[in-house]
Order: C-alpha cells, then sequence, then structure tokens
C-alpha cells in the first residue's frame, strides 16, 4: 500500500496510463503561466485580440484538468484506503475537489444545474451527480436515491 497521498501502485490499464502521467501534471504551473502569457499578448496586440476568447476558454479548461486530475487521484486512493477513516479522508477530499471544479464550471458557464422537465433528471455536468453519491456516502442520513443522469441533454427536447 502507498502512503497517503501518494499515487497507488500500477494495478489496471486506466490507473496506469494516469499514473504515468503524475511527471507530466507537476508542469501544471508552467503550462498556465505560458497559455496567461500567450493570452496577454494576444489581447495586447489589436490584430490578435479577437482570438483572447479562445485562450480563455483553455485557461479555464485547464484549470479545470487540473482539478479533475486530482479528483482522480483521490478516488484512487480511496479505491485502495485500508481503514475507514482513510476512506472517509479521500471521500472528503473528492467531495472539496467536486466543489472547487464546480466553482470554476459556474463562473464559466451556463446550464448547469439539473433539469427534470421530462420526469428524468439530467444535467450535462457531472458534479451534481457526483455531489449525489459522495453525500450518499458520508451521510447516510441525508440518502437521496434519484440519480440525476449524464449525457442525455435531449430529452427535455424529446416530449415536444
Amino acid at each position: 500500500m502507498a502512503p497517503p497521498g501518494s499515487p497507488v501502485p500500477h494495478d489496471s490499464f486506466n490507473k496506469s496510463k494516469m499514473y504515468k502521467q503524475i511527471s507530466a501534471i507537476k508542469e501544471w504551473p508552467n503550462i498556465m503561466k505560458k497559455l496567461e502569457r500567450l493570452q496577454g499578448a494576444i489581447v495586447a496586440d489589436n490584430k490578435l485580440k479577437v482570438y483572447e476568447p479562445h485562450f480563455e476558454k483553455l485557461i479555464v479548461a485547464n484549470r479545470r484538468n487540473r482539478v479533475i486530475y486530482d479528483l482522480a487521484i483521490a478516488s484512487v486512493n480511496y479505491d485502495h484506503a485500508e481503514t475507514e477513516e482513510d476512506k472517509i479522508k479521500y471521500l472528503k477530499e473528492m467531495y472539496d475537489l467536486n466543489e472547487r471544479d464546480f466553482d470554476i464550471i459556474k463562473n464559466n458557464y451556463f446550464d448547469v444545474n439539473p433539469v427534470s422537465e421530462t420526469g428524468t433528471k439530467s444535467c450535462m455536468i457531472p458534479y451534481h451527480e457526483l455531489k449525489r453519491v459522495l453525500t450518499n456516502e458520508l451521510y447516510p442520513d441525508k440518502r437521496d436515491d434519484e440519480p440525476i443522469y449524464l449525457g442525455v441533454e435531449a430529452l427535455g427536447w424529446l416530449w415536444l
């Protein structure tokens, strides 16, 4: 077992792929600096500043990627936690990271809340379903058994 907070051994294809990226994720601060520097240069150029929204999207995506990566690491560490105390620690870490990701989302996107007009709750953002699942694990007395489905954005139009 790896020490708490450190990557666990490679034991599956996807987890192995993720851990191969550990050295790459260490470059994240440098990537952010480069993107921000490029964005600044583009904004300063009258001919190029029309492209600034594209760089803003790249910066937002890169910020989210970092949080999602940390969320994935916490999830794998949860899978390998040997004590209930460690499992709760990783569940809380995932909960906090999910909130951080949603802070980025709600400040940059619209239509981020579930809809249920068809009788099936759905949302294009996984935040709500992940929060429901994590809350169910952390606080069984607040259990919510109604899933919020992902990838069904068209359901609202199907009744027309």
